[in-house]
């Protein structure tokens, strides 16, 4: 008797980039690190002047689009778009993954098929000598939390075509109206 295994799921990395040189080598390297190899890497460039390209393209599986329209949104949706995975995760080019990230969460919606995406926690962290933004609370450099963002999800690929793109008319916060809309959308 033979037993058939099935394939596990592939996934897609989105990443918008931007002049994104100063961070990407560390992102792609958290990527590639991976205990789960993602499928495919989509870096989505809003038009990039320094050497974001020459980077990404010295990683495998990877792919450079050209951005259609501007900002985070877009560049998300433009990514998602061209993605061949049936998971779809997304990275800031300035975060960075542990390397079980994907295997912890593709495990996590194996295990759970009604399930449609999952979340998990982040750590801030910020670079020495780098100002604190804004507003920003040192409290969070403190601990684990858990994160509706979209540097901690993997989603399968259909939740995008239930929940919609990115919204592109927010000029912040497009996530925090993606992730409102997933919760209100009934999915698991």
């Amino acid at each position: 008797i033979v037993k058939v295994m099935s394939a596990r799921p592939r996934v897609t990395v989105v990443m918008a980039v931007r002049n994104a040189s100063r961070y990407l080598r560390e992102a792609l390297d958290s990527v590639m690190a991976q205990t789960y190899q993602p499928f495919e890497v989509i870096l989505v460039d809003g038009q990039s002047t320094d050497d974001t390209e020459a980077i990404a393209a010295s990683y495998p599986r990877t792919r450079f689009i050209q951005q259609q329209r501007t900002g985070f949104a877009d560049a998300w949706n433009d990514g998602i778009a061209a993605a061949r995975g049936e998971l779809i995760a997304i990275l800031d080019s300035d975060d960075r993954w542990t390397p079980e990230k994907l295997d912890e969460q593709v495990a996590l919606l194996e295990a759970h098929p009604e399930a449609s995406a999952v979340i998990g926690h982040v750590k801030f962290f910020m670079p020495p000598g780098q100002q604190r933004p804004p507003g920003f609370r040192l409290e969070l450099l403190e601990g684990e939390h858990i994160a509706h963002m979209p540097s901690a999800l993997l989603a399968r690929r259909q939740v995008f075509d239930i929940v919609g793109p990115f919204g592109a008319d927010w000029s912040i916060a497009s996530d925090i109206d993606w992730f409102a809309r997933l919760k209100d959308s009934g999915l698991t």
